[in-house]
């Protein structure tokens, strides 16, 4: 028995795994203190103050709010809200909120970088969201954008677990965290789009389960039929009684090109949004091979992995660009979710 347990520890405990979890502790460490230097030196900008005032109201007052005024879903203010309640509503307090969501995606992104490629690509893509201008900006910021990508992060580890062992509760998993995630932004529900082509790339190639393909085929598509309709369900609910806001918005303005939104949204992931525009295209072009090289090592090594991540960058950045012809709205921030594809592949 001493025997057995001893080899078991040293299997899933090898020194290569030790260093790894180490140095991603390190890391999130690491983005923890670089998000709160300085989190209130600044007073609270213009979207922020209306967050933590809006957030503060009474609650019916709070939902009616949501219902009529703002253009985003209530997870974030209700989360908020009772954040505020324990801790505070200055700008230490309020912005930490968003750094919490901001340092947990460093070991979820780590984690699924290692569940799909290996340790090294978690390690790297965990390094690049611990020190990168976009996601640090974002993370000292009282909006949702650190809160949604950790959420998609987390949703797509279940969503990979699912895939390779089959589990009810990474199924589980997956389908509670979509549905947070279409709670915390409407853009969220391109990303649903994206994991239902992944999915059914899945259904319809082969390759992805060498033996006893058809009845793998067949129980996918079955549980993924009844995950999407509970998925949809869910958000349903809120579009029957909440907000149609997002939808009846009419923006002026012109629409930016897809290359601009390209060109914009990989220069902000790549090095933040202060960088003057011409060099932020410059500095992005080392970014953009990475990712163009990174997604042909990936497909080596894990094909549906590529495929997903791949997926899972282009549709939103597809349908927000779509959207944008309609309401001439873009900011790189809407495209975040999309961020971590962005820097697994970089990795």
């Amino acid at each position: 028995m001493k025997d057995v347990l001893t080899d078991r520890a040293t299997v899933t405990l090898s020194p290569d795994h030790r260093r790894s979890i180490w140095i991603a502790v390190a890391l999130t460490l690491l983005a923890l203190a670089v998000r709160v230097y300085r989190l209130d030196f600044f007073a609270l900008r213009g979207d922020e103050s209306f967050t933590v005032q809006f957030s503060s109201l009474p609650s019916d007052e709070l939902f009616e709010g949501i219902r009529t005024v703002e253009p985003n879903p209530p997870l974030y203010y209700y989360a908020l809200r009772g954040w505020m309640a324990a801790a505070g509503q200055g700008e230490y307090a309020t912005r930490f909120f968003s750094v919490f969501f901001g340092v947990l995606a460093v070991p979820l992104i780590f984690a699924l970088g290692r569940a799909m490629g290996g340790r090294s690509i978690g390690l790297v893509a965990a390094g690049i969201m611990t020190v990168n201008p976009f996601q640090i900006f974002h993370s000292q910021d009282v909006r949702n954008y650190t809160l949604w990508p950790a959420l998609l992060i987390a949703a797509w580890w279940c969503l990979w677990q699912a895939i390779q062992r089959g589990r009810a509760r990474d199924w589980a998993g997956y389908a509670l965290l979509t549905l947070l995630g279409l709670y915390t932004h409407y853009y969220h529900a391109f990303v649903v789009l994206a994991d239902n082509l992944f999915a059914g790339s899945l259904i319809v190639l082969r390759g992805w389960q060498p033996a006893g393909y058809a009845g793998a085929r067949r129980r996918l598509l079955v549980t993924w039929a009844l995950l999407q309709a509970a998925v949809g369900i869910g958000f349903l609910a809120w579009l029957a009684i909440g907000s149609t806001r997002a939808i009846e918005e009419i923006w002026s303005g012109a629409s930016a090109t897809l290359f601009e939104i390209m060109g914009r949204t990989a220069a902000a992931f790549s090095v933040g949004e202060s960088v003057p525009g011409n060099l932020a295209l410059l500095l992005t072009v080392p970014a953009a091979i990475l990712v163009g090289v990174g997604a042909i090592a990936f497909s080596r090594r894990s094909p549906g992995g590529a495929r997903m991540l791949l997926i899972g960058l282009a549709v939103p950045l597809m349908c927000v660009f779509v959207v944008s012809l309609a309401r001439p709205l873009y900011r790189a921030r809407y495209l975040n979710v999309t961020a971590p594809a962005f820097y697994l592949l970089a990795a």
